[in-house]
């Protein structure tokens, strides 16, 4: 029997990523409990990735999709109304560390039951012919854990594709986790019978034998709180990304000339050329507007300068 947590029916990604922290780092909280919800557009990178290297900055920038990061490992996602996420938290057990198979597979007898092959992976996705439809990852605190997961049911897919496809042209040297990715699938494609993401959402509750929970005034008070000071914040997203060195051609100069940036906390704390020498009144242009800035595609574009323009920034990274 799980306790299934009512979020208030919010699709504001930050307020769910603090949800469920609050669930697993409260130490009064401690029975099982679960959360069905869905987020408005958005991109939620693992814990320890580098968004330089997992999300196409400018395609969210200019389609207004924001990116969040979570407490757990794993890799980047994409969140919209078609996807439904589902966070289990229980007490910490070394039995289930790391064994997805404890927390899923109701729901993969769910889908099996309706009609569509679900099997696991080695990475204990869910793979239905071959095409993900639900990734998992875990956090785990002294006491407690956190088992949480995806279900692609109606989602964009062209969105994914697109918000997730970062710069090509980009040579990037991290020592971050790197998403491993995936031919995605929506599972109502798979569906004999073609229902409602609301009546699957019932359907997945129920097997689960949920019991609904509400949280009082002051726990909501607590989530609201951590939801502005962490999870709306760029030091959170942005400057944890790992350490990181970024090479890229330098547009409407000769091929091998290239401009080098590093990387610390989520700003650009050197900067340096190669190949064709470019005139120094342009280089010292160039380190006088980025060095210290944050590495965002709105705050980048914000300090465009004449030179800047003319060598193709910021396209000339986020192409």
């Amino acid at each position: 029997m799980w306790q299934l947590i009512d979020n208030g029916g919010t699709d504001d990604p930050a307020i769910n990523l603090a949800l469920e922290e609050f669930l697993v780092r409260n130490e009064s909280m401690t029975g099982r409990y679960m959360l069905i919800y869905r987020n408005s557009p958005s991109i939620i990178l693992g814990k320890h990735q580098n968004i330089a290297e997992e999300v196409n900055l400018k395609y969210c920038a200019q389609e207004g999709i924001p990116v969040y990061r979570r407490i757990s490992g794993g890799g980047t996602v994409y969140h919209d109304p078609g996807n439904i996420n589902i966070a289990f938290i229980t007490t910490r057990s070394l039995q289930r560390v790391n064994n997805y198979g404890y927390f899923i597979q109701p729901l993969i007898r769910l889908i099996r039951r309706l009609g569509a092959d679900a099997q696991t992976d080695r990475r204990s996705n869910i793979l239905i012919n071959g095409m993900k439809i639900s990734g998992n990852a875990q956090f785990t605190s002294r006491t407690r854990m956190l088992s949480h997961g995806t279900v692609l049911y109606a989602a964009n897919l062209q969105n994914l594709k697109r918000a997730l496809r970062i710069n090509d042209r980009w040579q990037v040297e991290s020592k971050s986790s790197k998403s491993v990715r995936s031919k995605a699938g929506n599972l109502t494609d798979f569906l004999p019978e073609k229902r409602p993401i609301e009546r699957f959402i019932q359907d997945v509750a129920e097997a689960y034998q949920t019991d609904p929970k509400s949280l009082s005034e002051a726990e909501w008070d607590q989530i609201y709180e951590l939801t502005e000071k962490k999870y709306r914040t760029a030091q959170w997203i942005i400057d944890r990304s790992p350490a990181s060195k970024i090479v890229c051609p330098l547009a409407g100069t000769a091929a091998q000339a290239r401009i080098i940036l590093f990387l610390r906390d989520g700003h650009i704390e050197g900067i340096e050329f190669e190949g064709r020498p470019l005139p120094d009144k342009s280089i010292s242009a160039a380190r006088k507007s980025l060095l210290g800035l944050r590495f965002d595609y709105t705050t980048l574009k914000q300090h465009k300068t004449k030179w800047l323009a003319e060598c193709g920034w910021p396209d000339v990274l986020f192409a």
